[in-house]
């Protein structure tokens, strides 16, 4: 995601599978934040604070689902949770990213 054109492709594709709402691995962004695209979608992001572009999770309501977004929180580069408003109940979402089995044995010890 840290290549340009990667979050409208992204995008595009939610859109193109009618998705409301996208959890993202390897998201690759630094720092934390909340952004609007182009297209209105709303990206919550949660990615390293050190400048190196790996890691990092996001989740991606599609545009008009972010008003029920009640809150989110960035936990560290590999967690993120968003609190949404539903009908009966309210939802709890939670991505994670955790390092896959190529990675070396350090990385995937960590806990974070």
């Amino acid at each position: 995601m840290y290549e340009t054109g990667k979050l409208a492709q992204v995008t595009s594709e939610m859109r193109r599978y009618n998705l409301h709402i996208l959890g993202v691995s390897e998201y690759r962004w630094t720092g934390s934040g909340k952004m609007k695209t182009d297209t209105g979608e709303t990206v919550l992001y949660s990615g390293r604070e050190d400048n190196h572009h790996f890691e990092g999770v996001a989740i991606i309501p599609k545009k008009g689902t972010e008003k029920v977004l009640i809150e989110w929180k960035h936990v560290n580069s590999r967690l993120i949770t968003a609190k949404l408003k539903g009908v009966h109940t309210n939802m709890t979402l939670i991505q994670c990213y955790a390092p896959t089995n190529d990675s070396d044995e350090a990385a995937k010890d960590i806990l974070l």
